[in-house]
């Protein structure tokens, strides 16, 4: 069979992808010799597999080189053009803008209400469990003054007084 013709590569554009193809194209090569598939139909798919991967070199290269040379066209904007862009961004800005201030405000405020209302309950149930037991009256039935009829005529009465009992 004859030698395959072996990819030039430029060397300024992917020498290692001219080497990979070359590898793959010999080791093809090989298999057919090593399989004994000179005269088995066989060879026709592996060959178009060689002549495929040397044409998709070439079209990667080809591809490289026009990206390559291309030269973008600079684009002219008037000045006038510029200003209507730069009004209508603000304009969308401060709409957009106020519209999330707004809702930021709005939901401000509604976190505090929200820690407002569990530092109240939290403080409630703080003060009853801190309160402890309820107070006990001294002396007399709970809630009853006490007065006594003085020998001047006078009558003196007290509060009573509240004291916390020791826990057990």
């Amino acid at each position: 069979m004859k030698a395959a013709p072996t990819v030039a590569a430029p060397i300024e554009l992917a020498p290692e992808l001219a080497a990979v193809v070359n590898d793959a194209v010999e080791e093809m090569e090989t298999l057919i010799q090593r399989g004994r598939l000179q005269n088995d139909p066989l060879r026709f798919p592996i060959a178009a597999e060689q002549v495929f991967l040397r044409a998709f070199h070439q079209v990667a290269l080809d591809l490289v080189l026009r990206i390559t040379s291309q030269r973008v066209a600079p684009v002219v904007v008037p000045d006038q053009e510029w200003r209507r862009i730069a009004v209508e961004m603000s304009r969308a800005g401060a709409t957009s803008l106020d519209r999330m201030t707004r809702r930021m405000g709005l939901r401000n405020g509604l976190f505090v209400l929200a820690a407002l209302l569990i530092a109240l309950g939290a403080g409630a149930c703080g003060g009853w469990w801190w309160r402890g037991a309820v107070p006990v009256v001294v002396g007399t039935r709970a809630g009853a003054d006490r007065c006594e009829d003085r020998t001047d005529g006078s009558r003196l009465c007290w509060i009573p007084v509240y004291e916390r009992l020791p826990s057990r």
